[in-house]
């Protein structure tokens, strides 16, 4: 607002269009927010689907997944490693409490717009026990059905 006032004697098509940008801004924030605790996480026989608010999202076969675990601090790939370039944690900033490996990389879209390929997926979740034992168990039911 003040940046608004200081740009519209001057510049007033600048002004107004910082304004509009700012305005779009926390109407993007306040729909993610809104949208980060609804159906984040779907797992069904087949798949895997992650919706972190309007973030990220992505939808993985559950063949595709190698594990999922509770991860140690040693086992979260370090920043500028080899490891991290395929590495995203998507509740950043919150410390992951679940790691997804997958067998190849798989696209994440963030913000419907950029598509990264990605083969370990950090995860901060109110019940990761629970997450863990729900992939597992759709694993084996889909290895059961496969038969």
């Amino acid at each position: 607002m003040v940046l608004h006032l200081l740009l519209q004697g001057r510049y007033p098509a600048l002004a107004w269009l910082l304004t509009i940008g700012s305005l779009l801004t926390l109407a993007y924030l306040a729909a993610d927010y809104q949208r980060l605790g609804r159906d984040s996480l779907t797992v069904n026989d087949r798949t895997l689907e992650l919706r972190v608010g309007l973030r990220a999202r992505a939808k993985i076969p559950l063949e595709a997944v190698v594990r999922a675990k509770r991860p140690t601090w040693q086992e979260l790939p370090e920043t500028g490693s080899p490891d991290a370039k395929e590495y995203r944690n998507l509740m950043h900033p919150a410390s992951p409490n679940v790691l997804l490996v997958l067998r190849a990389p798989h696209t994440v879209v963030f913000a419907n717009i950029i598509r990264v390929p990605v083969r370990c997926i950090g995860l901060h979740l109110d019940d990761p026990d629970g997450f863990v034992t729900a992939i597992s168990n759709a694993q084996v039911t889909a290895h059961a059905s496969d038969a």
